[in-house]
């Protein structure tokens, strides 16, 4: 045969089989194009549960994580009752996560999403009693004309703000958000601890405290008499006090800051602080002993007059009180 017509034949046999197995491919129905790959059932996966604390006396905006979804048919959509963002209220809330896929297969999950009751305390009604360190007295310089010697002047400048017991109501009414701690402010600038009885016994009676906070006898350390009688009176208030029926917080008395233009001598605070002590003791007062912790960094914690605190130094005794009154009065 010649080599030719050979060739020709053998071009028609190749264009015959592959007709042929089109149309076979065609004809069983088969498809034209590959299916997309499963990987396996589906699957839906949550969390094994969810703990929040609550935010306020009806719960806590929350956001959780969907369930994650393997295997079935793309694309998988996943759905959650009730859904993530919103408020969910004080306790255990079942959340059902569902996911499903292209060919209508479906999967579920479940978890417990806690929202954890806020701590709450004992007592909310606080006062805090005291003489220009509880006012929020901050030592401002101004001109140095006029000057004994030429020494700066300084004045006082009462900053409500800035006092500790706003700034620990401020920290009270974050923690406690299912209740409403108030902080009353009865400080007064110059008042001696000697002195304070009766201006107590009226505050107690306006305001009526079932916590008070008493920090005071800075006005009473200039000799030992002073000191002595500051110290008898300070024993008479927290009877006041503990008589009334409220909670009794006492406090040492801030360091000075010896060579300061203001600065009380530190033997005077010692033995004053070392008589609140055994007070505190004896009367089964809670001591928030300021001295000690503010002694390591009092040259930042207190103003330029080396008596009244900074700005931060009555945050920090704020954050004292505050931690006193968690370990006495957060309930367990």
């Amino acid at each position: 045969m010649a080599p030719r017509r050979l060739l020709v034949l053998r071009l028609r046999a190749v264009l015959t089989a592959a007709v042929v197995v089109a149309l076979a491919t065609a004809g069983c129905g088969g498809p034209t194009a590959p299916s997309p790959r499963q990987s396996g059932p589906l699957a839906a996966t949550c969390l094994p549960s969810l703990t929040v604390p609550a935010t306020s006396a009806q719960g806590a905006l929350v956001n959780y994580p969907l369930a994650a979804a393997t295997g079935g048919q793309p694309p998988v959509t996943v759905a959650c009752t009730p859904a993530s963002g919103q408020v969910f209220p004080i306790g255990t809330t079942p959340v059902t996560c569902t996911a499903t896929d292209a060919a209508a297969a479906s999967a579920s999950c479940a978890f417990p999403l806690v929202v954890a009751a806020p701590p709450e305390l004992t007592r909310t009604n606080f006062m805090a009693f005291g003489d220009s360190i509880t006012a929020g007295e901050v030592t401002v310089p101004v001109a140095a004309r006029g000057s004994d010697h030429g020494l700066p002047v300084f004045r006082q400048v009462v900053v409500p703000t800035a006092a500790y017991p706003t700034a620990l109501e401020r920290m009270l009414t974050s923690r406690y958000v299912a209740q409403q701690p108030q902080v009353v402010n009865e400080g007064r600038p110059g008042e001696s601890a000697g002195d304070a009885e009766p201006r107590l016994l009226r505050a107690l009676e306006v305001d009526r405290p079932d916590a008070v906070l008493l920090l005071m006898g800075y006005n009473d350390l200039s000799s030992s008499a002073r000191r002595i009688r500051a110290v008898a009176t300070m024993e008479r208030m927290a009877k006041d006090v503990r008589g009334y029926g409220a909670r009794l917080f006492l406090a040492t008395l801030t360091p000075p800051v010896p060579g300061r233009q203001r600065a009380i001598e530190s033997s005077a605070i010692v033995a004053y602080n070392d008589d609140i002590r055994i007070l505190a003791a004896g009367e089964g007062a809670v001591l928030v002993d300021l001295y000690e912790a503010m002694l390591p960094n009092a040259a930042a914690w207190i103003g330029v007059d080396g008596l009244h605190p900074t700005e931060a130094g009555y945050a920090f005794i704020a954050e004292r009180f505050y931690a006193a009154v968690r370990a006495d009065l957060e309930r367990r």
